[in-house]
């Protein structure tokens, strides 16, 4: 790049700068720990919001299921009037008129047990003319109907309120698997977001570094101790480390969207606030028992007790589609008495207090489905899917042995990494001392003092993503153990 060209990309650059300035000035500034973040996050999180609500419609599942067992009130009232024609010798009248009117309440319902039950009442008031003579009829009958086979006992009859609880169980488990995993990012994006910032520092330090390089060239050049080469290189450098302090300003607004993204449930009111995090990512060793971990993963990890549940909810299935193989054979029997008088209360009387007119049935009633292809095919889709729950429920644990070995295999490459980083930046730092002196000595180039100056940006910038990774990969590690709710005080409970 010429002289010329390198003087109008700075201006360019410094063009752009001067905007991020004026629109910095307009920005917010709000200090959050990772302690707050993650408070914001469990409060608004949309997704965690969306999550949150499943427990409760499955909650309604489980009262439409309790609702098999409500009994059902029924009220029958009529009025009937008849004329039938009439001719007698003995009267004028053309006509008998006959006036009924109907009572006839009802109670019927099923139990737990597949017993079900109704009650009946039929009370019923006639009057006829010409005489108009009153009579009151009142009856009343129990009846009874309990399966012997199919849908006999608690296991059938209650395999949907069953299934809803299960399912309750799992939306619950899902919820704790979602906060998990939010609470995860959120010490993502707040340690990256760390990075991108001290990023931006270590940039921007570099980028006088090249400013005061290039100075020094210049007046060399005026002196005649140094070439115009020189020069050109030091413009080089230096637009080549403001090209590098803009991508790091883009990378913080990058990283602060998406923490943005994952606390608020509102974007919009943040994007002109700048997020500064206030705690300082932790370079302390954590010493990793990969076996306890991984004993810890299947023990805590909702997404094995949410499997667990979806087990025993397919066996709940299961048993009841095994039992809808069986015939129906139901046994029944009604018991009832009427009364009759001349005026209602001789009639409930006769109806309720004796037992003068009584009414009982018992019998059997039986019916054999030909081929059953229903419930067969039910039952055969139900084995297999219970076979398949406990194929996933293994599936998981595997999973969870292999992401609990490389979470804390990641732990501790990156616990080297720091020191390994931390050791390249010092040397970087002795090495560009060391070739300044020299290009003071004249025995440097410019070029050279640049390449080490930019090695010393590139080892200052692996050490600070590498504390970054470490405390990363701590939260990976006990989302993987299932301990990261509990490592941040977190408790979900069901509203």
């Amino acid at each position: 790049m010429s002289i010329l060209g390198a003087m109008k990309w700075r201006h360019l650059v410094l063009v752009f700068a001067v905007a991020q300035v004026a629109c910095a000035q307009t920005e917010e500034t709000i200090s959050l720990t990772l302690r707050e973040c993650i408070e914001r996050a469990l409060a608004n999180n949309l997704d965690i919001s969306v999550e949150r609500i499943n427990p409760k419609i499955e909650s309604g599942a489980i009262l439409s299921a309790q609702g098999d067992f409500d009994p059902s009130l029924s009220l029958d009232m009529r009025y009937r009037e008849v004329q039938t024609p009439l001719f007698s010798v003995q009267t004028n009248s053309a006509a008998n008129t006959t006036r009924n009117t109907f009572l006839t309440p009802g109670l019927t319902g099923k139990l737990p047990t597949g017993t079900s039950y109704d009650f009946s009442y039929n009370g019923t008031e006639q009057q006829t003319s010409p005489d108009l003579n009153d009579e009151h009829r009142a009856a009343w009958t129990v009846g009874l109907t309990q399966p012997l086979l199919r849908d006999f006992g608690l296991g059938p009859n209650l395999a949907n309120l069953r299934i809803a609880r299960k399912n309750k169980q799992i939306a619950i488990y899902t919820l704790v698997a979602k906060v998990t995993d939010t609470i995860r990012e959120v010490h993502n994006a707040y340690y990256d977001l760390i990075f991108a910032i001290e990023n931006l520092k270590v940039q921007k330090e570099s980028l006088e570094l090249a400013n005061a390089l290039l100075a020094e060239n210049k007046k060399r050049l005026e002196v005649g101790m140094m070439s115009p080469l020189d020069v050109t290189q030091a413009e080089s450098g230096v637009a080549s480390q403001e090209e590098a302090v803009i991508q790091a300003q883009q990378d913080i607004r990058v990283q602060s969207n998406r923490l943005r993204r994952l606390i608020s449930s509102n974007v919009a009111p943040l994007r002109q606030t700048r997020i500064v995090p206030v705690d300082t990512p932790s370079v302390e060793p954590v010493h990793v028992h990969v076996e306890q971990s991984i004993q810890r993963g299947i023990g805590n990890r909702p997404e094995y007790q949410l499997q667990k549940q979806a087990i025993e909810r397919e066996n709940i299935q299961l048993r009841f589609d095994r039992n809808q193989l069986f015939p129906q054979v139901d046994v029944t029997g009604s018991y009832g008495q009427s009364g009759l008088a001349s005026w209602r209360g001789g009639a409930l009387d006769s109806a309720f207090t004796t037992s003068e007119f009584p009414e009982w049935t018992v019998g059997v009633v039986v019916e054999i489905p030909l081929g059953n292809l229903t419930a067969r095919g039910n039952y055969r889709a139900s084995k297999l899917r219970a076979q398949q729950a406990v194929l996933q429920l293994k599936s998981i644990e595997q999973d969870i042995i292999v992401e609990v070995d490389n979470a804390a295999a990641q732990v501790q490459t990156n616990l080297k990494r720091i020191e390994a980083t931390g050791a390249a930046r010092r040397l970087a730092e002795e090495t560009l001392n060391a070739e300044r002196k020299r290009l003071e000595a004249g025995t440097s180039t410019s070029y050279t003092v640049l390449q080490h100056q930019r090695d010393l940006t590139d080892a200052r910038s692996k050490e600070i993503r590498a504390i970054a990774d470490y405390n990363e990969s701590l939260a990976t590690l006990y989302r993987a153990e299932g301990t990261l709710l509990e490592k941040n005080h977190v408790t979900v409970k069901e509203d």
